[in-house]
Parts: C-alpha cells; structure tokens; sequence
C-alpha cells in the first residue's frame, strides 16, 4: 500500500484508472495512449510532491 500513501487524491487515481479502462476495453488505442501518459504524468508529480513532503529516512 506505499503507493496509495503517494497520491493525495486517491478519488481522482482510481478515475484515471477507471477512463484508462474503458478504453482498454474499448480497444481505443489512441485513447488508452493518451490517458497511459497522463496517468504516469500525475504519478510522477505526486510522487514529487510526497517526496518534497516527507523527510528523507
């Protein structure tokens, strides 16, 4: 659960998980390409954050 403990907005997480399913499902490869690079943008800039927020151990 260490990621969960990265995001601050679990609800808008499981949203991108949910349209980036829909569009697997829906074989969209154009979509499912944009909203994979989206998710990752947001995993990173949260991960950031959290680092910036959290002493170093």
């Amino acid at each position: 659960m260490r990621l969960l403990g990265q995001h601050d907005d679990i609800s808008g997480v499981a949203k991108e998980h949910e349209e980036l399913y829909e569009a697997i499902e829906a074989r969209d490869v154009p979509r499912v390409e944009e909203l994979a690079l989206k998710h990752l943008a947001t995993g990173r800039s949260e991960a950031a954050a959290h680092r910036r927020r959290t002493p170093e151990q």
